[in-house]
């Protein structure tokens, strides 16, 4: 990178627009261009309306419960920590 630096582009080429590059590249039925798509802080709206996520918890609901540092701090450096804090997630339910 320090020979050739690479150009990068918030707007247009960034973690989430380039997900959604490969999105489009790789899907049988790609999905229209968003606004949110730009905005990373509202992506999750997005992929909620899309039915992108798991659960059918309204998007408020969801993200509360996928909170995961009050567990996370709760649980500290048990030796199961990865499989606990899933534990409340909807879609890690056993």
């Amino acid at each position: 990178m320090h020979e050739q630096p690479r150009f990068y582009n918030v707007l247009t080429s960034n973690c989430t627009t380039n997900i959604q590059t490969h999105v489009v590249a790789t899907s049988r039925t790609p999905r229209p261009w968003d606004w949110r798509i730009l905005l990373p802080g509202k992506l999750d709206e997005l992929i909620h309306m899309r039915g992108g996520f798991v659960s059918d918890l309204p998007l408020s609901e969801l993200k509360e419960r996928c909170l995961v540092n009050p567990v996370a701090n709760r649980i500290g450096n048990a030796k199961d920590f990865s499989r606990r804090i899933r534990e409340q997630i909807p879609g890690f339910e056993k």
